[in-house]
């Protein structure tokens, strides 16, 4: 009489990435032998040099009166594992654990192949009847977080007997998170928003992937490395699951340089599988910013994730840009000699605030030998006003004046900085020159204008006086 009461089925479990069950475990169980209804499972959706290990959970004996038993792997209980469902949550589960156990020692599987996929699938030639746990190990590079899958390939019965029942599957998988960072209230990846000193907001998303019971030490990491002239403040860190704000205990976050490494709990990641994870922050824009064409003010960004139970891979990095800008004009008199030493300070577009860096100093520049003055590390489409804070001696300071930065006019090299090449300057005009007047007589101290004033000042008096006294004789007349 023929049973036919095994259902036939492809189990497949969560994600699960690079199973690294290399290990065979010692006094592994015999499978039946030359069983004449052996049969080839190929997998498909594997990428070419990923390792792909099978392991016998269970062997479906056919005996001379074609009765049909089933014998399990040491370590599992038949009658609980041929009670769950096909695709069920429950059965899920349970190949998560079996893999797990598998990998720990306290399950041991029937038989176990090994086969490198070529061509994006794999071929597993006369394996026994029964059931077999299939798990993959990622090849060097690879994004992709592969599902457990058990593949049944029981014999099917045909009229009065059995006969071979080979399987072709897809192995479900799912690409690598793919992380994204944004700066700016935008949301896009380059920004000129900002000046130095400013706290730009950067915002980071990547999803968590669907790792299987069997990753009981699951790896979500980001890392953050601003290059100079970001300053990543840790203090404003804020995360959220889903749209849901994140306990600061779920997470550790560590200094790095510039930037910082932020790691997520292995039970936090396991409670959290699929969910979008936001981090939203802010990093401080300092005078190390923009100064050359090549370079850039960027900060970048990488996932660390565990693609196998043991194995992590590092996401491609996101860079994001913050671009500054900067002017130059040349102090000069009035004959267009340049005037060294005059000094000036650059305030807000009113007037009344003075722009400072990153530690809180007034930015001031004081004109070099050949006259320049120069500002760096501003923001497109501001107008800051300048002011003549220092005076060169016999001059009169310049009138308050206001520049408005554009980026597409801030493309040339700054003169005053010889062998860089900033490509990231404005004139403050055509002629590009601040001219400070000659003072006048009047303003000036001990000078010979001055005394001429006072000598005939003192000569209007005396005559005044004189004036005075005449009148009063012919009073007294």
């Amino acid at each position: 009489m023929i049973k036919k009461g095994f259902r036939q089925k492809v189990l497949t479990g969560i994600a699960a990435a690079a199973l690294a069950l290399s290990m065979v475990p010692v006094g592994m169980a015999s499978a039946e032998p030359g069983s004449k209804y052996a049969s080839d499972i190929t997998l498909k959706n594997v990428d070419s040099g990923a390792t792909v290990t099978a392991y016998q959970i269970v062997d479906a004996v056919v005996d001379s009166n074609n009765n049909l038993t089933y014998k399990y792997a040491n370590g599992i209980d038949g009658n609980t594992y041929s009670a769950l469902q096909s695709n069920s949550a429950e059965m899920k589960a349970a190949v998560g654990k079996i893999a797990t156990d598998i990998a720990g020692g306290s399950v041991t599987p029937l038989d176990v192949k090994t086969v490198t996929a070529a061509g994006g699938a794999v071929t597993f030639s006369g394996l026994d009847d029964g059931e077999w746990l299939f798990v993959v190990t990622n090849a060097d590079g690879s994004t992709k977080v592969y599902q457990n899958t058990v593949v049944n390939n029981t014999p099917k019965s045909s009229g009065l007997t059995y006969v071979a029942n080979p399987q072709t599957v897809d192995i479900k998988a799912e690409d690598g998170p793919q992380p994204d960072k944004t700066v700016g209230e935008s949301n896009a990846h380059e920004t000129s928003e900002y000046q130095v000193g400013d706290l730009v907001p950067f915002t980071i998303t990547a999803a968590v992937p669907n790792y299987p019971s069997n990753y009981t030490n699951p790896t979500f990491t980001f890392k953050d490395a601003p290059n100079d002239g970001l300053i990543d403040q840790t203090d404003t860190i804020e995360v959220k699951a889903n749209g849901n704000p994140v306990a600061a205990s779920e997470y550790t976050v560590a200094a790095n340089g510039n930037g910082f490494t932020l790691s997520f709990k292995s039970d936090f990641i396991k409670t959290h599988l699929g969910q979008t994870i936001t981090v939203a922050y802010k990093a401080k824009l300092t005078s190390a910013a923009f100064k050359t064409a090549s370079d850039g003010t960027k900060n970048s960004l990488t996932l660390d994730y565990s693609n196998s139970p043991t194995t992590t891979h590092t996401s491609d990095p996101i860079k994001d840009k913050v671009n500054t800008y900067g002017f130059y004009f040349q102090k000069v008199d009035k004959d267009s000699h340049p005037l060294q030493g005059a000094e000036f300070t650059l305030y807000n577009e009113d007037g009344t605030e003075a722009i400072k860096d990153e530690n809180g100093d007034v930015l001031k520049s004081t004109a070099d030998a050949n006259g320049y003055v120069w500002f760096e590390d501003l923001a497109d489409g501001k107008t800051y006003t300048v002011k003549e804070t220092k005076v060169p001696a016999g001059k009169q300071a310049v009138a308050d004046f206001k520049v408005t930065i554009k980026a597409a006019s801030a493309t040339l090299d700054n003169p005053a900085t010889t062998g860089i090449a900033e490509a990231n300057y404005q004139k403050y005009t055509n002629d590009n020159t601040v001219v400070d007047p000659d003072q006048g007589v009047l303003p000036i101290t001990g000078g010979a204008g001055t005394l001429a004033l006072t000598v005939a000042g003192v000569v209007m008096i005396a005559g005044s006086a004189m004036i005075v006294a005449s009148s009063r004789k012919k009073i007294s007349k």
